[in-house]
C-alpha cells in the first residue's frame, strides 16, 4: 500500500469555557515562508467579514498532518498529531503544553492519523496503520491516544480496513461511534471495542455522483452532514484537455444504510472545498461551514442554501485550516452503554424528548413515563436548577446563554439529555 500523507501546519484557537459567540470560527494559522521556513499558530476566523486573527505569540515550526488535530474542550487544549509525533496548545495562550513522541502499541512502524477527540469521555481517538519493514500494510486499527504522555493504545483486536479517504473524520460521542469514508464505504467503528459497528456501502440519489466528502457530525441533530460531488460527465470548455465539468450540492448520510441525501435543490456556487479547512457545523445557528481556500461558505442546515459567502481576508501567506465551532457536541454525554460491562438498557432512553433545543425561554419534556424530578446541571458539574413532581414545561429564560445537563428521574432511573440556552 502507497502511504501518502497530506502533511500542514496547524496550531489552536482561544476559547472561553461556555458556549461561545457563533460569529467566530477557531482556526489554525500557518504562514509559508522559503526562507524562514514554516510557521503555524492560533487564529480565529470571523465568517461575517471573512477576517482572520491571530491568537497568542507563540508559534511552532512543525509539520503536522491535516487529519490529525482535535480540540479538548474539557482541557482547553488543542491537540496536533503527525503520523509519530504530537503536540498540545493551550486555547486561551497559544503556548505551546508539551512536544512528545508517540509510543505505539507495534514497535515497527506506525502512522497515527484522522484523529478526533470525543467529547463523551475527553478521549483522543484515530486510525493507526502499521507497516513492515519492507513497507507493507499489516493493518489498520482504531485507537486511543494519551495526550499527556504520547501513549497509543490499540482498541480493535483485527484490522478495519486498507485505508481511508481525506474526506473528514466524525465521532457520535452519544452513539460511541467513529466515522471514516474509504470512497466506497461509510465505516462506522464502535469506540468501546474497536469492532465494526456498521460499514454500509455509500449510496447516491443521482448516478453521477460519486463523492460524500467533507463530512462533519451536528450533535444538535445527530446528523452527519458533508458535500455531495457530482461528475456532469460534460466537457469544462475552458479546460483544453479531457475534463469534465463537477458539482457540489450539500447533503446528509445515514450512517446505517449509506444512504446520501441531497439537501440543496441547486448546486452550490463553488465545485472546490479545502481538505485543509475542513468543515464545521455551529448548532446554535444551523450553519454548515466549509472553504473553498479562497472563501468561506456559510449553509443552512435545513434549506441547504448558502447563507453567506465571504471572502477570507488573512496575511499574506497564511492560510487557515481545521475550522472549529466551539460548541459542538459540547457536554455530550454517551447514551449508548457498553456492551461490554453487562449494564441495563435505560427504560428511559428511546423515549424522551426535549423541544424546542436549543431554547431560549421554556424547554418542553414529554416521556412516557412519569418524571419524579429532574435537575438542571451546568457544563462545570454544578446543579443551576431543581424541581420535584415538575411538570412537562421548564422555564429556563433566567439561565445564561450555554450547554446544560437535563438530569430526569423516574422511581430509580436516571437518565441525562442535554440542551442549549441561548
Amino acid at each position: 500500500m502507497k502511504k501518502t500523507l497530506l502533511l500542514i501546519g496547524i496550531l489552536a484557537t482561544a476559547f472561553q469555557v461556555n458556549a461561545q459567540s457563533t460569529d467566530e470560527l477557531y482556526t489554525v494559522v500557518s504562514k509559508y515562508n522559503a526562507q524562514t521556513g514554516s510557521t503555524t499558530r492560533m487564529g480565529k476566523l470571523n465568517p461575517t467579514d471573512g477576517i482572520v486573527t491571530n491568537v497568542g505569540e507563540e508559534t511552532s515550526p512543525n509539520i503536522f498532518s491535516v487529519t490529525g488535530g482535535s480540540l479538548n474542550q474539557t482541557t482547553n487544549r488543542f491537540n496536533l498529531v503527525s503520523t509519530n509525533f504530537m503536540m498540545s496548545f493551550d486555547i486561551f495562550t497559544g503556548n505551546i503544553i508539551n512536544e512528545l513522541p508517540i509510543t505505539s502499541f507495534y514497535e515497527g512502524t506506525t502512522y497515527f492519523a484522522n484523529v478526533r477527540y470525543n467529547n463523551s469521555n475527553n478521549k483522543l481517538y484515530g486510525l493507526a496503520s502499521t507497516f513492515t519493514e519492507n513497507n507493507q500494510l499489516i493493518g489498520m486499527y482504531l485507537s486511543e491516544l494519551n495526550s499527556e504522555n504520547g501513549d497509543l493504545t490499540q482498541l480493535s483486536q483485527t484490522s478495519v480496513g486498507e485505508g481511508y479517504q481525506l474526506a473528514g473524520t466524525a465521532i457520535d460521542p452519544e452513539e460511541m461511534v467513529y466515522y471514516y469514508s474509504t470512497g466506497s464505504k461509510f465505516m462506522g467503528i464502535d469506540l468501546y471495542n474497536g469492532a465494526v459497528y456498521s460499514n454500509p456501502d455509500i449510496v447516491f440519489s443521482n448516478p453521477n455522483e460519486f463523492n460524500f466528502t467533507n463530512f462533519s457530525y451536528n450533535c444538535a441533530d445527530k446528523t452527519v452532514y458533508g458535500l455531495v460531488v457530482e461528475n456532469t460527465q460534460v466537457q469544462d470548455p475552458q479546460v483544453s484537455f479531457p475534463f469534465s465539468i463537477y458539482l457540489m450540492r450539500f447533503g446528509k448520510i445515514n450512517p446505517t444504510t449509506g444512504e446520501v441525501t441531497n439537501i440543496s435543490e441547486v448546486p452550490l456556487p463553488t465545485a472546490a472545498y479545502s481538505v485543509n479547512a475542513g468543515s464545521t457545523i455551529d448548532p446554535i445557528t444551523g450553519t454548515y461551514y466549509f472553504s473553498n481556500g479562497s472563501n468561506v461558505y456559510g449553509i443552512s442546515l435545513e434549506t441547504g442554501l448558502v447563507t453567506s459567502t465571504t471572502a477570507i481576508n488573512n496575511e499574506e501567506g497564511s492560510v487557515i485550516n481545521m475550522m472549529t465551532n466551539y460548541n459542538n457536541c459540547l457536554g455530550a454525554v454517551a447514551t449508548r452503554p457498553d456492551s461490554t460491562l453487562n449494564l441495563p438498557q435505560s427504560s428511559l432512553e428511546a423515549n424522551i424528548t426535549l423541544y424546542p433545543n436549543p431554547a431560549s425561554s421554556m424547554l418542553m419534556i414529554t416521556s412516557s413515563l412519569a418524571i419524579d424530578a429532574l435537575e438542571v446541571i451546568d457544563i462545570h458539574g454544578k446543579t443551576v436548577k431543581s424541581s420535584y413532581n415538575p411538570s412537562n414545561n421548564l422555564d429556563v429564560q433566567d439561565l445564561q446563554a450555554g450547554v446544560y445537563f437535563l438530569k430526569l428521574i423516574s422511581g430509580n432511573l436516571v437518565e441525562n439529555r442535554k440542551f442549549v440556552k441561548l
